[in-house]
């Protein structure tokens, strides 16, 4: 019977001790976000969303679900060096100086330095120095171009800046999400890759027609 049935709960084991430990992985990346988002009202949940437009995206170029696990950790803190940033530069309610958009422009350094000694893949880390380059190299911090920049990455950029682009700034109003897509197609092949600005677009759209689908579908009774 021991023979039998040790190596079974041993396995139950492992994989217990498995749950345990991705559970509290995923409450230090909850913890750290919050304390993101607690510098600035309007950012409020948007670390969530680009999780999860990121996680879709992902899905629709038929990544990896390793790869795809990595791109949500990496989404939930990718402004994780906004910590980094005086707040009255985050909520400046008009536009920046050259001087203050300099110090936005470090805002992934300073997220990579802050988990220099956390226990966080190389490639997780690697895709938050990485989300506010552009396909045309005109990004930051390091101003790399086309393939130098992992396509997680890309991912990442491009759910930011649509949750980016449809909610309220200090600045402006948010865009509608027709509006928004107007702007990524303007901007596909040159601050967005061009396949992934094509899936963010086919998501988007999928989720705007189902809601259109929603409200138009007839009563009962």
């Amino acid at each position: 019977m021991i023979l039998l049935f040790g190596p079974l709960l041993l396995a139950r084991y492992s994989f217990q001790l498995y749950l345990d430990s991705k559970k509290r992985y995923y409450q230090i990346i909850q913890t750290l976000t919050a304390a993101i988002e607690a510098k600035d009202k309007y950012t409020e949940g948007h670390s969530k969303r680009v999780e999860m437009y990121a996680e879709k995206i992902a899905q629709k170029l038929k990544l990896p679900s390793s790869k795809i696990e990595s791109i949500k950790v990496a989404a939930l803190l990718h402004d994780i060096g906004k910590i980094g940033i005086e707040d009255f530069i985050l909520r400046k309610p008009q536009s920046l100086s050259e001087e203050e958009w300099e110090k936005i422009r470090q805002h992934p350094n300073i997220g990579l330095k802050i988990l220099e000694d956390v226990d966080f893949s190389d490639s997780v880390k690697e895709f938050i120095k990485s989300h506010h380059e552009r396909y045309d190299g005109k990004g930051y911090p390091q101003g790399l171009k086309g393939s130098e920049i992992p396509i997680e990455a890309y991912i990442i950029a491009a759910a930011d800046a649509y949750d980016a682009l449809t909610s309220d700034r200090p600045y402006r109003k948010a865009f509608t999400p027709q509006e928004a897509l107007d702007i990524i197609k303007q901007n596909k092949g040159t601050q967005f890759h061009p396949l992934v600005a094509d899936a963010l677009i086919s998501v988007v759209q999928e989720c705007i027609n189902k809601s259109f689908a929603l409200t138009k579908a007839p009563q009962k009774g």
